[in-house]
């Protein structure tokens, strides 16, 4: 990844969805405290316990929201779309942060100062309404996760985990659709709390059904609609 970058801070921040209802007043004052910063990875934008002091927009790469476990042991919430806000529970109170936001690929990402965010917010109280709804569909996709972890068989729940990587992160590959980034089998296994056995076992039947194979280096999802098919199944 390049060192430069041609991203346009104004029409970024006009973009939200926290900031949609701001007069252009309020927006030159975000843009003036906006920076643009590469991230490079394994750092992390925050992490359990530390304050918050920044909202963060990703622009590129990959940044994953997770839960680490005081045995170490980690559960991804979700993997950052392009533009995805972040940071809004330190605009509602001070408390320590709940996750870890880790850079899994190089990334850039726009930071406002807390500060500076609030002090729009106080002048313009419509900005909570509109981060509330923001916030309230993020949610909805968490609930939906976690349903989906207790409800679900593990086949359903890798599915779902791999549909969702590739839409986020996919990129064309002469297979398929690929997820650029390497993993093994135990990393998969984590992401839907289940045994690299078990993974391990799911994985060799769909690469025999020529739904999900793996080039060597990464994973290519070779048959989305089949692969959808298998969120739906009952079969473990």
């Amino acid at each position: 990844m390049t060192t430069t970058h041609s991203y346009n801070a104004k029409a970024i921040i006009s973009r939200s969805p926290w900031f949609k209802s701001l007069p252009d007043t309020a927006l030159a004052e975000l843009t003036m405290a906006a920076r643009i910063e590469l991230m490079k990875a394994p750092s992390y934008l925050f992490e359990v316990g530390q304050p918050s002091d920044h909202v963060y927009c990703v622009l590129s790469g990959w940044i994953r929201a997770s839960v680490v476990s005081a045995f170490g042991d980690e559960f991804a919430l979700s993997d950052l779309k392009h533009e995805s806000w972040i940071g809004e529970a330190g605009l509602f109170n001070d408390k320590p942060r709940l996750i870890d936001m880790q850079v899994k690929r190089d990334a850039w990402v726009l930071k406002i100062p807390r500060a500076v965010v609030l002090k729009v917010g106080e002048q313009h109280p419509s900005m909570y309404r509109d981060l509330s709804e923001s916030q309230a569909e993020n949610a909805r996709g968490v609930y939906e996760l976690f349903a989906g972890m207790v409800l679900y068989p593990l086949k359903a729940r890798l599915a779902g985990r791999l549909l969702a990587m590739a839409d986020i992160l996919g990129e064309p590959h002469n297979l398929g659709v690929c997820i650029p980034q390497k993993m093994n089998q135990t990393d998969l296994a984590r992401l839907c709390l289940g045994s690299r056995q078990r993974v391990n076992k799911i994985l060799r039947d769909w690469d025999a059904r020529d739904l999900v194979v793996n080039d060597g280096e990464f994973y290519v999802l070779r048959d989305l609609e089949k692969l959808a098919i298998e969120v739906d199944s009952t079969d473990n």
